[in-house]
């Protein structure tokens, strides 16, 4: 009998033994897969087509898809080419400077057509930083070609920004 036991108790614990690896082996698959996942979904969002920095509130759209009708409602939307042509990018908050690059060009001295599709004032100005002359686009106006506009605004808007509250948008700050 004792010989017996002895024998049941080694089976038994081969048995757990194998369930347990069983258990550990579908663990260690299960956290694969969620690597992969979650590396996958990690890549899409850093490598998504069209943004243009890590600040979803601003982005770049391709030649491609140009036109103002991928400007969506509630952005403020700029093209480098007269009748919303070329590159583009739409944006809900200020950009004090576009000599810097978005997703890698330069939008300052490029901007010929925009779209404020906002609910609020924005402000165009010739310089960096929200300085010299500045233009006020109203909610839902838009220009297929700014040179068009008293003073000639094609190629030469280098920062905008939502007009501050109860200012004009050629105050200084």
């Amino acid at each position: 009998m004792r010989g017996d036991a002895g024998m049941n108790a080694v089976s038994l614990l081969e048995q757990s033994g194998k369930e347990f690896s069983r258990k550990v082996v579908k663990i260690v698959r299960w956290l694969k897969s969620a690597c992969v996942t979650a590396g996958l979904i990690l890549a899409s969002v850093v490598t998504a087509p069209g943004t243009a920095q890590a600040d979803p509130s601003v982005v770049q759209g391709s030649v491609p898809d140009s036109g103002f009708g991928n400007c969506p409602a509630g952005w403020f939307c700029a093209w480098e080419h007269e009748d919303a042509l070329g590159r583009w990018f739409q944006t809900q908050r200020a950009q004090p400077n576009l000599m810097n690059p978005i997703a890698g060009f330069v939008f300052g001295d490029q901007i010929t057509a925009v779209w404020n599709r906002t609910n609020v004032d924005w402000c165009a100005y010739h310089f960096a930083d929200y300085r010299g002359p500045a233009l006020t686009i109203e909610p839902g106006a838009w220009s297929a070609n700014l040179d068009e506009n008293p003073g000639g605004w094609g190629d030469t808007i280098r920062s905008l920004r939502p007009r501050p509250a109860n200012r004009d948008c050629e105050l200084p700050d």
